[in-house]
């Protein structure tokens, strides 16, 4: 059995600022954040090298880890076909953007609708 538990979560819920983020989660002890937003954009809106210059050193000064990339992957419609494109092609940002952080773990939601 471990000997403790890591808890991890949304910090753009404290605040689009990621140094306040930061701040707050590590006060809080966290040592994990499912990475969604950081400053106002998307995570995955962000390109590797900006990953790596803006986003990576400021995690590693507030020795904070990233557990997974938060991602609205799957919210759209099932009927959605245009909406099932968009994704398609998000996802491979959602891809590079677990890789930057040496994440494994993406968050999906689940498909809305029916076939029918």
């Amino acid at each position: 059995m471990k000997d403790k538990i890591l808890i991890s979560g949304f910090a753009d819920e404290i605040s689009s600022d990621f140094d306040a983020q930061l701040k707050t989660v590590t006060e809080l002890g966290m040592q994990y954040i499912s990475l969604r937003s950081a400053d106002g954009k998307g995570i995955a809106d962000y390109s590797v090298e900006e990953v790596r210059s803006l986003i990576l050193p400021r995690l590693e000064s507030a020795r904070v880890k990233v557990s997974s990339i938060g991602s609205p992957i799957g919210k759209v419609g099932i009927a959605d076909e245009e909406g099932f494109a968009r994704f398609a092609n998000y996802s491979a940002a959602v891809i590079s953007a677990c890789s930057a952080f040496l994440s494994r773990r993406a968050r999906i939601l689940k498909i809305t609708g029916t076939a029918f």
